[in-house]
C-alpha cells in the first residue's frame, strides 16, 4: 500500500535508489574531512618542528571545528556511534566553544596583541575566558547526562 508521509519527507522507492542519491553527498563528505584531516595533521608537525604556541592553538581550533562538522553533518555516524540527544547539543556546544577559546587564544599570539593594542587584548582574553566557562559549564552537563542515563540503564527492572 501507499505510505503517508509528512510533507517534505522523501520516501524512496527502493534502497538502491536511496544509495544513488546519497552517494555523491556521503563522498563530498569524505573528501572534506580528508582534507581536514590532513590539514591538522600537517600543523601538527608544524608546531612539533616550531615549537610555537601560535600554531598549538591553530591546530586546537582545526581540531574543535573538525569535530563540530563531524557531530553536525552526522558523518561521525559512519565512522563510529555519535551521541545522540542532549549529549550530542552538548558536545556541539563543548565543541564550539572550545574552538572559541583555541581562535581568541590564537588570534592574541598572532597578532601580539599584548603588545599592540592592550584593549583588544583585555577583551580577546575576557572572550575566551566566557568560552572555557562555557565548555566546562557543557562538560559538567554532559557527564551529568551521562552518568544518569548510566544509573537509569543499570536500575534493575522490577
Amino acid at each position: 500500500g501507499n505510505i503517508d508521509a509528512p510533507e517534505g519527507v522523501k520516501v524512496w522507492a527502493s534502497l538502491e535508489a536511496f544509495r544513488r542519491y546519497e552517494l555523491p553527498q556521503v563522498l563530498s563528505l569524505a573528501l572534506y574531512f580528508g582534507l581536514w584531516a590532513a590539514l591538522l595533521v600537517y600543523n601538527a608537525f608544524v608546531y612539533v618542528v616550531l615549537r610555537d604556541r601560535v600554531v598549538w592553538w591553530y591546530v586546537g581550533y582545526l581540531a574543535a571545528m573538525g569535530g563540530l562538522a563531524l557531530i553536525a553533518t552526522n558523518f561521525s555516524a559512519w565512522l563510529f556511534t555519535g551521541p545522540t540527544g542532549l549529549r550530542r547539543e552538548m558536545a556541539l556546544l563543548a565543541l564550539l566553544m572550545a574552538g572559541g577559546v583555541a581562535l581568541m587564544q590564537f588570534t592574541r599570539g598572532y597578532l601580539e596583541t599584548a603588545v599592540g593594542a592592550p584593549r583588544v587584548d583585555r577583551w580577546l582574553r575576557g572572550l575566551a575566558m566566557a568560552n572555557a566557562m562555557g565548555v566546562a559549564a557543557s562538560a559538567l552537563v554532559f557527564d551529568a547526562s551521562l552518568a544518569s542515563s548510566f544509573c537509569a540503564a543499570r536500575r534493575p527492572s522490577v
